[in-house]
């Protein structure tokens, strides 16, 4: 089974990643910042910080996305 990004976003959040996404840079070197919401194997939702890097790999255009999980940090900042 091939998953895709897509596939651990809750469905209210796939417009919003679709819009996001398509302001990633395009140029080797820039970095994008984003937060949103992903789902766990489990179902879960956990608060991520995205960050999207455009590089050239093997002649072809990639993108490198990092997702850190900061919903303990988002629910200590609460309280």
């Amino acid at each position: 089974m091939r998953l895709t990004l897509l596939d651990f976003l809750p469905e209210e959040e796939i417009h919003n990643f679709k819009k996001t996404d398509s302001s990633l840079p395009e140029k080797a070197g820039e970095v994008s910042h984003h937060s949103n919401i992903n789902l766990k194997k489990n179902g879960d939702r956990i608060q991520v910080e995205t960050f999207g890097y455009s590089l050239r790999y093997q002649e072809r255009n990639c993108r490198l996305i990092i997702c850190l999980d900061i919903t303990k940090k988002k629910r200590r900042s609460k309280n």
